[in-house]
């Protein structure tokens, strides 16, 4: 599902609500992303760290095929909307890109799918 070609990559994760992990949020979420989190209300915290992580991995699948290396967690900072689309902002460790960068979320019966698209810009 990973294949490169004109139609960019895809990456695609899934992952089960629980058990709330919180400790994970340190080491997956910026700065910016954790103070949107710290915003939240105690009970919806654990989702929003949930959903970024699980955007994060996807965007790591779809971006392997152009870079072949390890995507730190703080390499994409990730903003979700409520109609199950995010924005995404890569800041790539080593420079790579541009790429442009489509991500998705779907709520399942205790699930999260994400899948995320991955266009590597060319330079005219």
């Amino acid at each position: 599902m990973a294949a490169r070609d004109d139609h960019g990559t895809l990456g695609v994760d899934l992952e089960e609500y629980g058990p709330p992990r919180p400790g994970i949020a340190a080491r997956v979420l910026t700065p910016d992303e954790r103070e949107a989190v710290d915003a939240l209300p105690p009970e919806r915290q654990w989702i929003a760290v949930l959903l970024r992580f699980s955007i994060k991995e996807a965007i790591y699948k779809a971006l392997n095929p152009y870079l072949r290396r390890y995507v730190g967690f703080h390499e994409a900072a990730v903003k979700p909307d409520v109609r199950g689309h995010a924005d995404v902002t890569l800041r790539l460790a080593e420079g790579e890109g541009p790429f442009r960068v489509s991500a998705r979320y779907e709520w399942l019966h205790g699930r999260i799918l994400t899948s995320v698209r991955i266009y590597q810009e060319r330079a005219d």
